[in-house]
């Protein structure tokens, strides 16, 4: 059963990106603040998911399914990351954590900043890459 949830998820982000991929910035979307699975221990909502999927192809050009293999390692590293910082001085994201893992074949790492609330679960904000100099800065803290 515990492989079932994974494989379930990450078909419906699949979908989700699929939907979000050739929409405008800024379009509207139904129900953005509906929550769905993003991991074993996270969850994200639909406006969250649309800016990463805007933000990764307008800033990083990522085409479709370099998008599809991006998210599955955020998915991934989520559940092991690399490093954990509070990143409680960020204006855009108080009150958060910044999860990561560097990923040698971009040569970068993958940032996941996410807030979790009473229980525990974490729900990701967004996610985005991070030249590996400023990544292992990050590391060494």
């Amino acid at each position: 059963m515990e492989n079932l949830i994974p494989k379930i998820t990450s078909e419906k982000i699949k979908k989700y990106i699929d939907e979000f991929f050739l929409m405008e910035k800024g379009e509207i979307i139904k129900n953005p603040k509906k929550i769905i699975p993003f991991s074993m221990s996270s969850q994200i909502t639909r406006r969250s998911l649309k800016h990463i999927v805007e933000n990764r192809t307008l800033y990083d050009g990522l085409s479709f399914q370099q998008l599809i293999t991006f998210i599955s390692k955020a998915q991934e590293i989520i559940e092991n990351p690399e490093v954990e910082v509070d990143n409680w001085g960020n204006k855009n994201y108080p009150q958060s954590r910044l999860l990561g893992k560097f990923n040698p074949e971009s040569n970068k790492g993958i940032m996941i900043v996410v807030r979790s609330d009473r229980r525990g679960t974490k729900y990701v904000i967004t996610i985005f890459r991070k030249e590996a100099r400023n990544y292992f800065r990050l590391v060494e803290k």
